[in-house]
């Protein structure tokens, strides 16, 4: 029996269908190695895109922005006092 495999590179197999019916592990083990493979490939060209290697220094970048942001409300926030804080709890 001829297994034909056609996605990145064009394969042939000629395999022989064990006398009980099964196929030989070798085989599906190289086939399942390639299909691995295939996927790893696709992957690594997503990792190459610019926008994915761009997410990093945007992360960074709002993680710095709201740093800031926080640091400006602290400082500008009034600082209650203690009978202002027992009246905003009683509301």
């Amino acid at each position: 029996m001829r297994i034909t495999r056609n996605k990145s590179t064009n394969l042939d197999f000629i395999v022989s269908i064990n006398p009980d019916g099964t196929w030989p592990n070798e085989i599906m083990t190289v086939v399942l190695l390639m299909d691995i493979r295939d996927e790893l490939q696709r992957l690594n060209r997503v990792f190459a895109c610019g926008h994915f290697l761009a997410v990093p220094q945007t992360l960074k970048a709002i993680q710095q922005a709201v740093t800031k942001k926080k640091a400006i409300q602290a400082v500008t926030r009034k600082k209650r006092t203690p009978r202002a804080r027992r009246k905003a709890m009683t509301r």
